[in-house]
């Protein structure tokens, strides 16, 4: 009569399994930034539970070098004030992440407040000066345009802030079509 049950480790098994899916299920959706990001031409706009990085790939990142995918924890050894300082350098602007949002710092010759138009919707960012377009494009991902503001930062800079919709990191500021 020992035919009741599962065999011996096969339960232990199965929830292993389960557990494992509702943690990628959970990390893609609430923290996809903790995730390996999709190969390009993968799947639209996704990042999926890729498991955990191989030790190749994290020994192949140069030092001082934000890997790509792999977790920023400080329990696993790595830096959570390594994204925020990944600052990328695109024509005028400069700008830097945190999987909740995105700062854009334009310097700008001395000008007041009034002098500027700067519009952010949830899927583009428009700033000019005197009618000059400063940076213009379709964002990468949404944006919530009532969270998100813009300051002169001693009539030289101008320092936009955008609040992420979705916490993730991007791979640019603007999609790749929209410059």
């Amino acid at each position: 009569d020992d035919k009741k049950g599962f065999k011996e480790g096969e339960a232990e098994k199965m929830l292993k399994k389960q557990f494992s899916q509702f943690q990628a299920r959970y990390l893609a959706r609430a923290q996809p930034h903790l995730l390996a990001r999709p190969a390009p031409g993968a799947g639209a706009g996704g990042y999926g539970a890729s498991g955990p990085p191989s030790s190749s790939t994290a020994s192949s990142v140069a030092a001082g070098q934000v890997p790509s995918g792999v977790n920023a924890s400080p329990l696993e050894g790595g830096d959570p004030g390594q994204w925020e300082r990944d600052q990328r350098q695109e024509g005028r602007f400069v700008w830097n992440q945190t999987p909740q949002e995105v700062t854009v710092e334009i310097n700008v010759e001395k000008c007041k407040a009034s002098d500027l138009k700067v519009v952010i919707a949830a899927r583009s960012l428009s700033v000019k000066l005197k009618g000059e377009v400063l940076v213009e494009g379709k964002l990468f991902d949404k944006v919530s345009g009532e969270d998100s503001t813009w300051h002169l930062d001693s009539g030289k800079q101008v320092v936009v802030t955008l609040e992420k919709i979705r916490p993730a990191f991007w791979d640019g500021l603007f999609q790749a079509d929209s410059k």
